[in-house]
Parts: structure tokens; C-alpha cells; sequence
């Protein structure tokens, strides 16, 4: 399993735990109790959101030293021709 796999995965069972726990020993009113998993949600959606686009700008990064090394290789290679 790829690390960013393994951070995702880690997230949602840290979500659903917590919900879990959140509703077991809950000592507010449900409307109360359903706003804070609500908000809990909402933050670690965020949190995954940050780190998916991590993820795409550190393929982009990527992707464009690859084109650069190829863009290099080309250019060498229409040298010795």
C-alpha cells in the first residue's frame, strides 16, 4: 500500500473511531452531539483535502523535472545526429 493510501485510510478510521466514541460517551443534547461530529468531519475533510492537493502539486513538480530531463535528452541527441 502507497503512503498516500496509508494516510487516507489512517484518516478515515481515525474519523470513524472518533464518530464512534463521539455518539457512545456523548453527555449533550443530540443536536449538540451530531454538530460536533459534523465539525469534526468537516476538519478532517479539510485536512485530507490538504493533503490530496500535496499530493497533485508534488506530481506536478514531478512531472516537470521528468519533461525537462527529456526535453535535455532530446536536445542531445538532435547534437549528435
Amino acid at each position: 500500500m502507497k503512503k498516500a493510501t496509508k494516510v487516507v485510510a489512517l484518516l478515515g478510521a481515525t474519523a470513524a473511531l472518533g464518530a464512534l466514541f463521539g455518539i457512545l460517551y456523548a453527555p449533550d443534547k443530540g443536536t449538540r452531539t451530531r454538530r460536533k461530529l459534523s465539525r469534526q468531519y468537516g476538519n478532517i475533510l479539510h485536512k485530507m483535502d490538504n493533503k490530496i492537493n500535496e499530493r497533485k502539486d508534488q506530481i506536478e513538480a514531478f512531472k516537470e523535472r521528468m519533461q525537462d530531463q527529456v526535453d535535455r535528452l532530446q536536445d542531445k541527441i538532435k547534437r549528435l545526429s
